[in-house]
């Protein structure tokens, strides 16, 4: 049943064929394989990071990032058992994980499967910044499905005894989207707006090739069609801030066909 599948994906071995029931062995851990997802560290925010800065928020977040200071450090890493897992980076003993919806439509119980053969669940890039939104600074992670599928999610990680889920956004909801390939970038795109911004990479649905901003305190998701050829899609984007101040004006990524774009963040065109 249902109950016994999603034990199963929590790691509870009873139902396994080994044990005398009809779910995969899995010999030595419950963790899926890790591939493209590279671990990110979570630990002390460096406090002189926005010295000098003038945005919105900017001369706060040295108490917060002091307020940070002896925070449990924490592991991200997302596996192909369709998670974003947490670690305690002392002792190694998992805090969290996290399965997004997309990953769940994308038939995760296969792994119970003893025939299953291997196949991408959770296979995307992680980032983390702190961002300052609804009047305070916190820190966010945002990840995604790579090559599992067409899915990018967010999560408020400041504190990593209590994470909140923010949103998710998939190839349905934001038809733009195809299979993110890249790092996501988090970055202040105007004064004290924070935003995750992807290229849209392969297989989204019109195949074109698109710029993906979304908006990480409301969710609200804008693109931009580069105009390119068709059967396209847009690689991962590098974000420059042209004046220093913490503010990214110009976004760059390359697309299928070998055409680089450069973005004016506010342009309706690259």
């Amino acid at each position: 049943g249902t109950e016994s599948v999603l034990n199963y994906l929590r790691g509870d071995s009873s139902n396994e064929q080994r044990n005398g029931g009809t779910f995969r062995d899995r010999f030595f851990t419950p963790l899926g394989d890790i591939v493209q997802s590279q671990p990110v560290l979570v630990g002390r925010p460096n406090a002189a990071t926005y010295t000098g800065k003038s945005f919105n928020g900017a001369g706060s977040y040295a108490s917060f990032a002091n307020a940070q200071a002896t925070r449990t450090p924490v592991v991200y890493v997302g596996a192909n058992d369709g998670m974003l897992h947490g670690f305690d980076a002392n002792t190694g003993v998992e805090l969290y994980a996290f399965m997004p919806d997309s990953v769940i439509q994308n038939n995760i119980k296969l792994l119970t499967d003893p025939y299953y053969s291997h196949r991408y669940f959770l296979d995307g890039e992680l980032t983390v910044a702190d961002v300052y939104i609804n009047s305070a600074w916190k820190t966010v992670l945002v990840g995604t499905l790579g090559r599992a599928g067409k899915g990018i999610f967010a999560l408020d990680i400041t504190d990593p005894n209590n994470v909140k889920f923010l949103w998710e956004k998939n190839g349905t909801t934001v038809s733009a989207l195809g299979n993110n390939l890249g790092k996501p970038v988090i970055a202040q795109t105007s004064n004290g707006v924070w935003q995750v911004i992807v290229g849209n990479g392969p297989n989204s649905t019109a195949g074109n090739a698109q710029f993906i901003m979304i908006n990480l305190q409301s969710g609200t998701v804008t693109t931009v069609d580069t105009g390119g050829s068709s059967d396209n899609g847009l690689s991962a984007v590098a974000a420059w801030s042209s004046y220093g101040n913490g503010i990214t004006d110009l976004l760059f990524a390359g697309d299928l066909q070998g055409n680089m774009w450069r973005l004016p963040v506010g342009a309706s065109s690259a």
